[in-house]
């Protein structure tokens, strides 16, 4: 199957999303997380709640909490490779991404995935502890196909819900947990809930039956025959690993360019461009004098020379510190930004007006 070729750990694709920064890692998957935090009921602002993360913030409310716990949970866990999942690891799962509750409920998205298959569901028979078991039961069976597995998995998650809350959030991070295990990493960064999200609200791009054509009715005599929805679902998933493998591409491709641009600047000097090209890597990158000092093993006279020069040119703009024995902090600029998108005609000492 094509998805379990070119979504495995050892494309090259999964190999470079791997090796970007986690500012990089996150502009990719941050619709993704939004889109989950908004079926558990969090109202995010995810650009400011990412900003937070990546500057280390306080958290100010409960979404920045809940948008947190699960950049930071789902950033560092990795699974264990031969143990079977069992639903004392779900639970654990979930308990990690615990947070307040929501300030602000919103408009819940597929609060419940399978509402049509509501009377093909003994809901008596699914409890908390079986429906946690079932998922187990479907992941641990290694005769499944992993992608119809994962897929069954999630829908029982979300929409029998074992749990109180955050049960969208536990499945994205089970996910990333079952394809990591199966050798399948790069399915596990796609904007699945996202896509499943317009697919229900009709606004996928994508020329397949509607997610409502799909579920009713669709009674085979012996329970719901689910053969056309899933078959629309794993066609949702190849389109998603499409995007994926071109926003990977296109990351890789604006830092390449980015770089290269630098680089070919008679206007910066070589610890300059070292400066510049960290920031391009990683947006949210901050420096001072000192750490500048040590990093390219000059004077602080010499590193405090390097930085001013790259504010009088935009690269970089200082923050000017609260207290006088706060370190000054030296942050991305208009310039280095400009480098992301259209070429800089500034970085070659050409007029802006040519």
């Amino acid at each position: 199957m094509l998805l379990k070729t070119q979504g495995s750990s050892q494309t090259i694709e999964y190999q470079t999303f791997q090796s970007l920064h986690e500012s990089r890692k996150l502009g990719i998957l941050l619709n993704e997380f939004a889109t989950t935090l908004a079926i558990d009921g969090y109202k995010i602002d995810v650009h400011e709640g990412l900003n937070g993360y990546l500057t280390q913030r306080p958290d100010r409310t409960p979404e920045e909490q809940a948008l947190h716990k699960l950049i930071e949970v789902f950033l560092r866990t990795t699974p264990t490779l031969d143990e079977p999942l069992t639903p004392e690891h779900l639970d654990a799962l979930n308990a990690a991404l615990q947070s307040a509750s929501p300030s602000e409920a919103s408009d819940i998205m597929l609060p419940q995935i399978e509402k049509s298959r509501q009377g093909y569901l003994n809901k008596d028979y699914y409890t908390p502890e079986k429906t946690k078991q079932t998922i187990c039961n479907i992941l641990n069976d290694s005769t499944l196909n992993p992608i119809i597995a994962e897929l069954q998995a999630k829908y029982f998650m979300v929409a029998l819900r074992p749990y109180p809350s955050h049960n969208a959030t536990t499945s994205l991070l089970l996910r990333k947990i079952y394809y990591e295990k199966r050798n399948l990493g790069l399915l596990a960064n796609m904007a699945i809930f996202t896509a499943l999200s317009a697919w229900q609200h009709q606004a996928y791009n994508l020329d397949i039956p509607s997610h409502d054509h799909t579920l009713h009715p669709h009674n085979c005599g012996e329970g719901f025959d689910a053969t056309e929805f899933t078959y629309c679902n794993v066609l949702i998933y190849a389109n998603e690993l499409r995007r994926l493998q071109r926003k990977i591409a296109a990351t890789q491709a604006s830092i390449a360019a980015a770089r290269e641009q630098v680089n070919a600047s008679p206007l910066l000097s070589e610890r300059q461009k070292l400066i510049v090209n960290k920031m391009i890597e990683n947006p949210l990158y901050n420096i001072t004098i000192e750490q500048a000092a040590q990093h390219c093993r000059v004077s602080y006279s010499s590193a405090r020379t390097d930085l001013l020069g790259l504010v009088r040119q935009d690269f970089l703009v200082l923050d000017s510190p609260e207290l006088a024995n706060q370190a000054q902090v030296f942050r991305v600029g208009p310039a280095t930004m400009a480098l992301l998108g259209p070429a800089n005609p500034k970085l070659y000492g050409q007029s802006t007006s040519s």
